[in-house]
């Protein structure tokens, strides 16, 4: 059985990829400044997306072995390049699409290991 606690380094992979697509929103467009990164509210919120990032991972950390935490945790690498294909447009080429896959496969049989 798994143990219920996966859930949260789960949720951290999809927050993580969230605000990296969140962040490039966020600066995207024009050219790029500090102050301009600074006025941004995407980019605001995708930063404080951290925090629950940071709560999630320590509630995983006190109750899963860290050989399990951080490859689901790595999932947020095959979720990032899904979303901005999806949500910015990013072309996917076929050796990212088999890289997704593997990841996606590799983290599920650690997981169930």
């Amino acid at each position: 059985m798994l143990n219920p606690y996966i859930i949260y380094p789960i949720i951290s992979a999809f927050l993580t990829a969230i605000i990296g697509i969140l962040q490039k929103k966020g600066i995207q467009g024009e050219k790029f400044s500090l102050r301009r990164l600074l006025k941004s509210k995407r980019w605001w919120f995708g930063y404080f997306l951290g925090l629950p990032i940071a709560y999630f991972s320590a509630l995983a950390l006190n109750n899963l072995d860290v050989s399990i935490i951080v490859p689901v945790s790595n999932l947020s690498i095959p979720l990032l390049i899904i979303f901005s294909n999806i949500s910015l447009g990013e072309k996917i080429n076929k050796h990212e699409a088999i890289g997704i896959i593997l990841l996606i496969i590799s983290t599920i049989m650690l997981g169930v290991a």
